[in-house]
């Protein structure tokens, strides 16, 4: 997801974070949980993470969301060499 910040400068005298893009933030968001809720049990540590830490349409809650991407991505990689490797087990993967 490319970050997408609001153009507008916050009033004079306001300090505080920029915020991404509300409708591509959702639209993010959305998806991957229904992605997501496709391919894992709903009680799945991965969905309940993602749900509790991503809330905010900030870049650090989107860098949170996804670095749990990430490594739900390698869990899967390598259940899919286990699998493989099972099936035959005389190959190099």
């Amino acid at each position: 997801m490319k970050y997408q910040q609001h153009k507008k400068s916050p009033p004079p005298g306001v300090v505080g974070f920029p915020k991404l893009n509300q409708g591509a933030f959702i639209e993010w968001k959305t998806q991957t949980i229904r992605f997501l809720n496709n391919i894992l049990p709903i009680d799945s540590v991965y969905i309940i993470n993602f749900e509790k830490e991503v809330k905010q349409r900030s870049k650090s809650s989107v860098e949170v969301g996804i670095g749990i991407l990430r490594l739900l991505r390698k869990i899967l990689k390598i259940i899919s060499v286990i699998k493989l490797r099972a099936k035959e087990p005389n190959c190099i993967y």
